[in-house]
């Protein structure tokens, strides 16, 4: 896993934003966390890779954080539970079951950019 992400303005204009050695040509899909990414590996011309950017919290967890109330005592196990639901657990979960996939019929997993200063994480 990477933990450091580094993106610049691409100089042709082949690219709509360049992240690593990435550089994504065209958008594809958006989901409810993320979007998805036709891209090339700058460093291998001509190899196509699908880049996934998911925001570690989507709306609903920042509603859910506004709305909880900071008055009432908590129990210390309620943090974790709270966790378990939240969209960056559910996108580690999701790294770590691609991981583990080799199929010829499924997406492979290359590489996880995940700069902690940034607000998204790069599949």
């Amino acid at each position: 896993m990477t933990d450091e992400i580094i993106r610049r303005r691409p100089a042709s204009g082949l690219y709509f934003k360049i992240v690593n050695q990435y550089g994504l040509k065209v958008r594809v899909g958006r989901g409810q966390h993320g979007e998805v990414s036709l891209a090339e590996d700058i460093h291998h011309p001509g190899t196509a890779v699908a880049v996934k950017a998911v925001r570690r919290k989507n709306k609903s967890d920042r509603l859910r954080k506004l709305r909880r109330n900071e008055n009432i005592p908590r129990q210390p196990h309620l943090p974790l539970v709270d966790q378990l639901g939240s969209t960056e657990h559910k996108i580690r979960k999701e790294i770590a079951i691609m991981k583990k996939l080799n199929h010829p019929h499924v997406v492979r997993l290359l590489e996880v950019i995940d700069d902690p200063l940034n607000d998204k994480i790069y599949m």
